[in-house]
């Protein structure tokens, strides 16, 4: 079933004349192709064969674990002398059954256990770490002990002091929690995540009503942060106030369409105006899973490529933890000229499109934010499948496919609609209906006028939703002459296909039965 989303109208302003610009993509965009990317492409595919869930979201969920691997190692320059995080925020709706808990079961399985074994790790560290606190303890005990004792009996305490100070220096530090995975969870949680980790933290839940019961989800503006990699403040009451530097937060929260709607009744507005939305990939699931058990084990030796560069990325994560470095230089990486400006001219395009009357008009917010996210995205690709030198044109093309995928379905879910692109996907929908019921091509608008939805039995409200549709080339019209020497307007349902005269003499002349 088409989505509503194609009905929106793309009927802004010509552009300006400028040699770096670059028309956004056709809003009836399917998701695209992943096969440039072959460690993506191939669990994605794989995990879609053995489970029939949506592609889409097998294909978000990878893209959460993929961001969560690669954010600690290194960042992209869309700018000159720019740094930008690869963190991604992805949030996605679907109905019960949509197979949102057994997708991310699969793919997150590498992140999962490289946290495990880190864990396991840490606690022999911890272990090693107490047992020299002990013994700087004990070797601090004895110097107060002297100290003590000569000064009592009046004696110069300077070179033990001197002496204890340096001691000091050599108090051991308790090793850092190796924490990436953070689920249900506090605004306190996460940051205290945040500062155990300011190298990545994923923050998951494909039961996205504890993450929204929690708060944290809530916090928008410390969702922000650690999108954009920005400074955040943590204030306890045994440590006082922190500040963490420089960390990575990509988020996977996966909800069900009836929480989306009881949450976002109440926090619409605030996501909304605090940018939280609008830095998202958004993303509606409508799709139960369709496969069916054969009674034999599912073959997953597509998932090991992908599972393989998870858990060497994350292993090398956590070495450098250990370090306990203040600060961690993470590697630029940098686009093509051809790709980079691919980049800029999209984003000349989404200005004019952000003027009145144009797709963005309405959501200015949004659209300023998907350059940088094409960039992220094309970046997590590029690193996480090991590509050579800087991002190619290529891997922008493939990450801007899928961040405009995203992005109309944010302009479905998160913008409000006037009526007449209310109409054009009502009339997108019964179309589809006369095409799968009936097998129809060519439509009369006389017959839509009589038989279709409701609100487009006038013919003023008809005539607009059909321009819209027109002009998002999901139908065209046609003006046929019958043998009779009058004119008729006829729709083609199928306007990329090669013309057909011989259907539509059938279909318009030789009424079915259904017409009269």
């Amino acid at each position: 079933m088409p989505t509503p989303f194609s009905a929106y109208k793309q009927n802004c302003p010509a552009p300006v004349q400028n040699p770096l610009y670059e028309e956004i993509p056709p809003l009836n965009l399917q998701f695209p192709n992943l096969s440039h990317a072959p460690k993506f492409s191939e669990l994605v595919y794989a995990v879609q064969r053995n489970t029939g869930a949506q592609i889409e979201l097998i294909a978000d969920t990878a893209l959460a674990v993929m961001a969560a691997s690669v954010q600690g190692h290194a960042n992209v320059e869309l700018f000159p002398e720019t740094k930008t995080p690869l963190s991604l925020s992805i949030y996605g709706i679907g109905p019960s059954g949509s197979g949102k808990t057994t997708v991310e079961n699969q793919i997150t399985k590498p992140i999962k256990a490289a946290q495990r074994k880190a864990e396991s790790e840490f606690r022999h560290l911890e272990v090693a770490y107490k047992c020299k606190l002990e013994i700087h303890k004990s070797k601090k005990q004895e110097f107060k002990k002297n100290i003590r004792k000569l000064a009592g009996a009046g004696e110069d305490t300077a070179e033990l002091e001197q002496q204890m100070l340096e001691l000091a220096k050599e108090e051991p530090t308790p090793p850092p929690r190796p924490q990436i995975i953070i689920e249900a969870s506090t605004s306190l949680g996460l940051r205290q995540a945040l500062y155990n980790n300011p190298l990545s933290v994923f923050q998951l839940s494909s039961e996205g009503g504890n993450a929204l019961g929690s708060g944290a989800l809530c916090d928008f503006p410390l969702q922000n942060a650690g999108w954009g990699g920005e400074q955040i403040s943590r204030d306890t009451a045994t440590t006082g106030n922190q500040t963490i530097y420089d960390s990575r937060l990509t988020s996977l929260i996966l909800i069900q369409s009836e929480v989306h709607q009881k949450h976002f009744e109440s926090n619409h507005q605030l996501a909304r105006h605090s940018g939280y939305q609008a830095r998202a990939l958004n993303a509606n699931y409508d799709q139960v899973m369709r496969n069916f058990s054969n009674g034999e084990k599912p073959d997953t030796s597509s998932y090991e490529p992908f599972y393989e560069r998870v858990t060497e990325l994350l292993g090398s994560m956590f070495e450098i933890l250990k370090l306990q470095k203040k600060e961690h230089e993470r590697f630029l990486i940098k686009f093509v000229d051809e790709a980079r400006f691919s980049i800029l001219g999209t984003r000349n395009s989404l200005v004019q499109h952000s003027l009145p009357g144009g797709l963005y008009e309405f959501a200015k917010d949004h659209a300023a934010k998907l350059p940088e996210n094409i960039a992220r995205v094309a970046a997590v690709i590029h690193y996480f499948e090991g590509f050579e030198g800087k991002i190619s044109h290529q891997t922008v093309n493939l990450a801007k496919q899928i961040v405009f995928w995203h992005s109309f379905q944010f302009l479905n879910h998160f913008v409000p609609k006037p009526k007449s692109q209310l109409d054009a996907a009502d009339l997108h929908k019964w179309i589809h209906h006369q095409i799968i019921a009936f097998g129809f091509r060519f439509l009369r608008t006389s017959r839509i006028l009589q038989y279709g939805p409701t609100g487009l039995r006038k013919r003023n409200a008809l005539r607009e939703a059909i321009e819209i549709l027109t002009a998002n080339k999901i139908v065209s019209e046609i003006i046929y002459q019958r043998p009779n020497g009058k004119t008729v307007t006829v729709i083609d349902t199928l306007p990329m296909s090669p013309e057909d005269n011989v259907r539509l003499y059938n279909e318009i002349e030789i009424k079915p039965r259904y017409y009269d």
